[in-house]
């Protein structure tokens, strides 16, 4: 997530520079995204998360037996 964070503010500060933006602009696009999309988070995000981990770990269950990675 840390790195997420880290591009999203990447990008934002680049948009600032280029011009098309203020940074107050940005402040209210991340609260506003904010204010969107935690409310789905543990009514959505959560179960399709668990729902990756479980896929992920079938998909990859030979890798992770025969020792390649670990899981």
């Amino acid at each position: 997530m840390a790195v997420v964070l880290m591009l999203d503010l990447a990008v934002a500060w680049a948009r600032v520079l280029v011009g098309p933006h203020f940074p107050l602009d940005m402040v209210g696009v991340a609260a506003g995204a904010y204010a969107a999309v935690m409310p789905l988070r543990r009514t959505v995000g959560e179960p399709c998360a668990e729902l990756a981990e479980r896929r992920h770990r079938v998909l990859l269950a030979r890798v992770f037996s025969a020792g390649w990675m670990r899981g």
